[in-house]
């Protein structure tokens, strides 16, 4: 198992439907510390009526935002 994982800051990177769901519910039940961008989205805090595509999302702003690596 990969215990380190559990003292890291950890978030869900993935589609917000059914399928996307099971994998979030799947990595909860080892993480329970895992975050998702559901409520933030919901709460417009990145901007009002946003509709997120992750793939859309370049990867040197992701990191600078979750300062990481």
């Amino acid at each position: 198992m990969l215990s380190w994982l559990k003292q890291k800051p950890m978030y869900y990177w993935g589609d917000i439907d059914t399928h996307g769901f099971a994998i979030l519910d799947q990595l909860r039940s080892k993480f329970l510390h895992v975050q998702s961008l559901y409520q933030a989205l919901l709460q417009h805090k990145f901007q009002q009526n946003l509709r997120l595509e992750q793939e859309r999302i370049y990867f040197d702003f992701l990191v600078e935002k979750l300062d990481v690596i």
